[in-house]
């Protein structure tokens, strides 16, 4: 959906990645295909205790954007982010946005846990 966004490092990168973890995780791989597919995890959500963002393109076509609003309610003082008009992917298309907000929701989580660091 996003190919003219396409940037060939990342792409190769996350493609090796996966072929990696296939090659040598795969009995992890077939259990996390497995449980993605078959089971429905939204009954564990409560039991979620570290901090959490969920993370959601706007436009994503993949997964609904309505599981977003589920999980990020599911899960005790959960963050939500929607980046509108963006697709499934964006967090690998798009490091330019993804990682600032990634750091930004950890330092967060650090000054909270740690309330004397600056």
């Amino acid at each position: 959906m996003q190919t003219p966004k396409v940037k060939i490092m990342p792409m190769l990168r996350f493609c090796r990645a996966l072929l990696h973890n296939w090659v040598f995780n795969t009995q992890n791989m077939i259990q996390c295909t497995r449980l993605a597919l078959n089971e429905d995890l939204r009954p564990l959500l409560p039991q979620v205790k570290s901090p959490t963002l969920v993370m959601w393109g706007g436009s994503d076509r993949f997964i609904p954007l309505q599981l977003c609003y589920e999980f990020s309610q599911g899960i005790p003082g959960a963050q939500r982010l929607v980046a509108q008009g963006e697709h499934h992917e964006w967090a690998m298309f798009r490091p330019e946005i993804f990682v600032p907000i990634i750091f930004d929701f950890l330092s967060e989580v650090e000054k909270s846990e740690n309330p004397g660091i600056v």
